[in-house]
């Protein structure tokens, strides 16, 4: 790790909050840019996935299904072990700066809006 890095990194991550007319997002609404420290989006699609398994089951529990809650835990199982494969792949590659910045920024814009 250098200091040029680090620098690069800084700039790069903090830029659009230091420039009045940065362009937020993507190409429209709900189209965010993805930078060096996001995961995938698979990561993303598996996490609503386990989220809505997480809801059936639930819901199979409430109404004393039972196993269709075993098999409903079944899949969410192998879900979650497709997700924590993909995260272990992803960190292997992302710059620990990148991501160290990401989680600074990250914990800036939480306690900016805790304060509204």
């Amino acid at each position: 790790m250098t200091e040029e890095r680090v620098r690069e990194a800084y700039a790069r991550i903090w830029a659009p909050f230091l420039d009045e007319n940065a362009v937020w997002g993507g190409s429209g609404p709900g189209d965010p840019v993805r930078g060096p420290a996001d995961p995938p989006a698979e990561i993303d699609v598996l996490t609503s996935q386990i989220a809505e398994f997480r809801r059936r089951k639930e819901a199979a529990v409430d109404a004393q299904e039972y196993t269709r809650a075993a098999l409903i835990r079944d899949e969410e199982k192998e879900v979650v072990r497709r997700r924590s494969e993909l995260i272990r792949e992803w960190a292997a590659t992302v710059d620990p700066v990148d991501l160290a910045e990401a989680v600074v920024s990250l914990r800036a814009e939480v306690a900016a809006l805790r304060r509204i």
